[in-house]
Formats: C-alpha cells, structure tokens, sequence
C-alpha cells in the first residue's frame, strides 16, 4: 500500500509539473495565424491580433489577450465591427476533474463595437446571427435538460468590462447613438447565490440631441433552474442634458424590487419610486404574457406636490392666474389595467387645489372614455387676472368710440383688427375620438355660479356634441346642447340653450359686474353659425330667441318719477324730492329675436308695470355692433303702483325713444312735442296755460307748432 502511494504522488508530481511546463513548451502566439484564417473562413471577416496572447495551465487554466480587431461587414465602412484592447479568463484546473467550473474575475478592458444599419436595412451583424438561428434551435431542447446542472457547477469569481464604448448608426433614419465609459463590475457569482451589480456608462444621442448618464445598482438572484430571476433591490438614476428635455435637464432616480418567472414571461414590480424633482411616483405593477399579448395590472400614485413650481422647474411657462396659489396642490392615484391595446384607469383619485376629482378613463387605441365626479371645481381662479382681461378688453372700447359718427366702419374695423384669430382648435377636434361624462357639485366660472352641474362629451370625426344641465343655476335650471361640426372646410356649430326660473338680477351682477335688471323668468335661445373668427361666426349666425321676466325691475331710472318732475315743470312747479328707488319696477316683460345673416330683429318687446306700458321694436346689426331701435314708453292707468295718482292726469301720454348708433354706447333722441300732445289731458292744460296768458284762440297755436 505504501508503495502505491508513493507511486500514485510520484505521477502527481510528474504531472503538475508537466501542466506548469506547458506555458513555456507551447506558445499560442503560433497559432495567431490559424486562429485569423478560421475566422475569415467562417465569417468573411478579418481579424488582427496585435497583442499577445499569454497562456497559463495550474493551477489556473487562463488566457490572456492583447489588442483584438474584428472587421467590419462587406458593404459597410472601414471602422472595425469590434476592438477589444485586452481581455483575460481563468478557470481553476482540479475543479474540472469534478466536472465543477470556478473561474476567476472575468476582465474585458477597451471593448468598442460599432453597430450600423445601412440604407436597405441591413446590420453589420447579420452575417454573423443567420448561421445561428437553425442550429440554436436544434439545440434548444438539449440545452434546456443541461442548463440547470451546468449551472450548478459553475462559480465565478465576477466580471468586469471597463472602458466600454458602442456604437450605433442608422443610415435610414440618419439617427447616431452611443454609448461610452461603460462600466460593469460583479460580486462573485455562485449557483442560486445573490450577485451584486454596479454599472454605470454614458449615453449620447444626436436626434434628439441629447447626453445622459445612466448609473444602475442592484442584486440579482438567478435560480439554478434558470426559471426565476429577482433584482433586489434596483436602483436606476439618470442625470441628463440635452436641447429636447423640459429645460434641458432631467435628473431621475428609479427604484424597486423585481421578480420575473423567465419560463411564464411574468414579472412582479413592488415598492416602485420614481423621483424626478418634485414628482414622487410609488405603485406596484404586475405583468403577464410578455412574449405574446402583455397583461399589466397594478396601482400607483403621486404624492402631493407643487405642480406651479414643479412646471416652472422643467421650463414651461405658465399663463399668469387669477389665484396666484393655484396649481400648487396636487395628487393623483389610481389602480391601472392593461389587455389587448385597453388600458384602464380606475379608482381614479385626483387632488387639485380645493377639489376633489373622482372617476376612471379607458383608452381602447385612439377611442377614450372618461367619466369623472368632482366635488367643487372654481375655474376663475385658473383665469387670467381680471386686471389683464380689463386691460385687453380696453383698447377695442377705445377704437369703439368713433362708432357715435360712424359706427359700421369704426366697429367693423375694431373688430378685424382684434377679433380674426382663429377661435375653434380644428386640427384638434378631427383627432378627438372621445366620450365621457362629468358631474360637478358647485362650479365657478365667469364669476357664474352653479350647481347639480352634468355634462356629457361626445367627438368622433370631426363631431363634437356637447350636453350640458345645471340642476340649481340662480334659483332655476340650465340645458344646453351645443354641436360643433369641423368635419368640412368651415366649422358649423349649433346650440339650443334654455334657462328656466332663474333670477336675473344676481345672474346678471355675476355676469356683468352691474345691477341693472331684477325678475324671475325664462330664456331660450336656438341659434346656428359657420367660421372659424369672431367677424364670420356674427356674420352667418342664424336662430330665435325668447325671454319672459315677470315681477321685477329696471334699476338706474325711474320712468315714474322722470314724468313726474317733466310734468310739475310744465306746470312751474318745484320738482320733488322722493326716497324712492332709482329704477323701474315690471310685472311683466317679454320679448322675442330672429337672428338672419347676424341680423336680429324684434318686433314684440313689451314691458308691463302699474303705470306704464313698454313696446320696442328695431333691429341690431351684430357684426358692425350698431342698433337701430324704437321704444316706446305709454302711461297707463295710475291709481295704483309706482306711478299713483299723480300720473292720472297724465294717463295716455306716449313716449318713443329712438335707439341709435354703436350697441355698447348708443344715442337715444325724444321727440317732445310729441310726447305732450300725446296726452289729451297735458294738451288740455297747456291750451288752459297758453289763453290765460295770450289770450282766446292761443292754445291752437301748440298744435300747429309741434306739426
């Protein structure tokens, strides 16, 4: 037994001294030649050794290279496909004897590898993949028995790539990539063993022009099956600069923890943050069917932010508002779902300043769906300021002012000048392919207050259908239906409003800012127009209206009163004073509008109150802003009301009022000798007044000269 062991050392020696003796018997710089000649013969290419190679046998087996050059494919240019400057490998020798591989530090230093496509859309390396395909797929299944054993019996002690550059040129886009300093650093890779990865490279794009540094973090953890693969924890940051981004700059950091099932192509992405300035994004997404048709599900949120200053910070300029801490609270969540080119948002949950927004949208290609619920929403304060909205809406009042002589031109020329932009996005509305809903608890805007508000939004084709109804609008109701038709060359829109109950008085002070009418009523209007500005929507504006108040007032004159004091200075008597109300009270006023060719025209105004009955009729020409309008004011029965009994003496008295010139500042002229003689009594005292102090026969005179 003795003697057999010394054997058995003896040839142990002689062989461990012979494997350390090989480096220096064989040298592989011999077959350098052979090596380029296999090569060309297999690939087509040449490739140079110009460094050497170094060989060692115990108790590592490793290679060692200098400077490697492979060339380029036929057709492309003379820039070598890939030049590594030095590369090395070493597999410990007794472990193979167990069939065990234990390699050290894999080392790969200098790789550059030029990637091209040219003009027929062809790559470089699809000479070297082709030959491929038929025999990977031959061996797949062998493979796949083999894999799990190979692997077990594999360890390495990391891999390192330093100083990495690629190359990437599209002759059919004329786009350039590339990407450099790329650097990969492992920790030891065992079987079913964690592996700690550090890489970091940078990017460089020339359409768009863009650099960035990418820099990723994490621990991978891959099955001895091969069937699952985990990365936990991942962590991706990106800092970049380039013309394209919002200011030039985004700096984002990415992470999470991943678990993908490699033989289902599932993957599981928990504790998910994405940090960009002040965008915090968490959620939870989970992906199945990755080859094929991908099912993604999951939940993810925006943390409450600044959204004013989080734009400003990626460069885009916010118009000025009317609430300067608008748009400075902001959140979202929702639970999200994707299938078959579906993709769902639900559970949705947006914070916007004071409001709450509920609901969920679907997007199924270019269709979407929406249906939202939103508490409390005021849009004035997303407005522009109303200090800048009265200083735009100035300058047309000023080049108004002419209208007083010549108000067609003057008018026709304000509005040329500050109206012809045009006012309906049509490229936009052909796009929309949309439908959705929205309720509103309380909403704001023009200073307009509603309540119970509902809408429904219909576009398709360049159709846009928009129902609308307001449950509480100043004590009454609101419907509407407005269609906008951008399918032809001209736009044509339509609407059929009603207001039903509404108090006009609070309605118009939110509107206009003045308390000029009170009462209760209705309106309607049903109108259609063509174009695309301002002047051609007045010009071809078509339709009818109809208004009905009841038990109310026209504040800023007294009618009552103003016949009064004509009455007593007729009479030479001191005009008196009163308390009452400067305004005109009305039981009743209605009227109704045709619209032709941006024409209206009325011919039923009537306005009834105790004293006093109104009619008007006239027109008012809508693109040029000018009216011409006759209204006529007669004094009926006053024993009661505003009026009393100090108009008795005064009851059929009428009084026309012309209306003229520019709508917004009209002249009125009234024709007094008329209006006394309108009045069988006034002409009977004026008579009596004129013969007490002419004499008999002087009170014929007054009818002769108001002829």
């Amino acid at each position: 037994m003795g003697k057999f062991l010394k054997i058995f050392f003896s040839l142990l020696i002689l062989v461990i001294i012979g494997l350390a003796a090989i480096p220096f018997i064989v040298d592989p710089n011999d077959y350098k030649d052979k090596i380029t000649a296999e090569v060309e013969k297999h690939t087509g290419r040449q490739l140079q050794i110009e460094g050497d190679l170094k060989l060692s046998v115990f108790p590592w087996i490793g290679l060692e290279t200098g400077k490697i050059v492979l060339g380029n494919a036929k057709g492309f240019d003379s820039k070598p496909f890939s030049v590594i400057d030095s590369a090395a490998i070493r597999i410990k020798l007794m472990p193979l004897l167990s069939s065990e591989v234990v390699a050290d530090t894999i080392t790969l230093d200098g790789l550059q590898l030029n990637l091209a496509k040219n003009k027929q859309g062809i790559t470089n390396w699809a000479d070297l993949s082709s030959g491929n395909a038929e025999k990977a797929k031959a061996t797949e299944s062998s493979t796949d028995k083999t894999a799990s054993k190979g692997l077990a019996a594999l360890a390495i002690g990391g891999i390192s790539i330093n100083n990495a550059t690629i190359n990437w040129e599209d002759a059919q886009t004329g786009e350039s990539y590339q990407v450099k300093d790329f650097n990969l650093d492992t920790g030891s890779i065992l079987p079913g063993s964690p592996v700690d990865i550090d890489l970091g490279m940078q990017l460089n794009s020339s359409q768009p022009a863009m650099q960035a540094n990418l820099d990723l973090n994490g621990t991978v953890n891959l099955a001895l099956d091969m069937s699952t693969l985990e990365i936990s924890p991942f962590k991706l940051t990106i800092d970049a600069n380039g013309d394209s981004l919002p200011n030039g700059k985004l700096n984002l950091s990415l992470s999470s923890r991943i678990a993908v099932n490699l033989k289902e192509l599932a993957a599981n992405i928990e504790e998910l943050e994405l940090k960009s300035g002040a965008l915090q994004l968490t959620g939870s997404l989970n992906a199945e069917q990755l080859q094929s048709s991908p099912v993604i599900s999951g939940e993810v949120s925006i943390a409450q932010m600044n959204l004013q200053k989080y734009l400003q910070d990626l460069g885009i300029t916010l118009p000025e508002m009317a609430d300067a801490n608008a748009l400075q609270q902001f959140a979202v969540s929702a639970k999200l779902d994707s299938a078959d080119n579906v993709h769902k948002l639900s559970n949705l949950k947006i914070r916007l300043d004071s409001s709450n927004i509920n609901g969920s949208l679907t997007q199924a290609g270019a269709h979407t769906d929406f249906k939202l619920d939103i508490d409390q929403i005021n849009l004035d304060n997303y407005m522009p300021p109303a200090s800048t909205t009265a200083a735009d809406s100035a300058q047309p009042e000023q080049n108004a002012k002419p209208a007083l002589t010549t108000p067609a031109s003057a008018s026709q020329k304000s509005v040329s000048s500050t109206a012809e932009a045009p006012l309906l996005p049509v490229e936009l509305i052909r796009s929309l392919d949309l439908k959705g809903e929205a309720a509103i608890g309380q909403l704001i805007v023009k200073k307009l207050k509603a309540e119970q508000v509902k809408a429904a939004i219909n576009a398709k084709n360049g159709k846009l259908n928009l129902n609308s109804s307001i449950g509480a609008f100043y004590q009454g109701s609101f419907t509407n239906n407005t269609t906008i038709n951008v399918a032809g060359k001209t736009p044509i829109m339509a609407t059929d409003a009603s207001l039903k109950n509404m108090q006009a008085g609070p309605l118009l002070m939110d509107l206009t800012g003045k308390d000029q009418v009170t009462g209760n009523g209705n309106f309607s209007a049903n109108l259609t127009t063509t174009g695309n500005t301002l002047s051609a929507i007045k010009k071809s504006l078509n339709g009818k209206l109809d208004l009905a108040l009841k038990d109310g007032a026209v504040k800023g004159v007294n009618l009552a009163q103003m016949i009064r004091d004509t009455k007593a200075r007729f009479e030479g008597k001191a005009v008196t004073q009163t308390n009452e109300p400067k305004q005109t009270d009305f039981s009743e006023m209605t009227a109704s509008a045709t619209i032709k060719n941006g024409i209206l025209n009325n011919q039923d105004l009537l306005a009834k109150s105790p004293f006093i009955r109104v009619t008007g009729a006239g027109t008012v020409n809508l693109p040029a802003e000018t009216l011409d309008y006759l209204v006529n004011a007669s004094v009926v029965e006053t024993s009661k009301g505003q009026g009393g009994k100090e108009l008795d003496d005064l009851k059929g008295l009428n009084i026309p009022v012309k209306l003229t010139g520019s709508l917004m500042a009209p002249k009125y002229d009234i024709d007094w000798g008329k209006v006394l003689l309108s009045s069988p009594k006034v002409e009977e005292k004026l008579n009596e007044k004129l013969e007490e102090k002419l004499g008999p026969g002087a009170g014929s005179l007054l009818k002769g000269l108001f002829k």
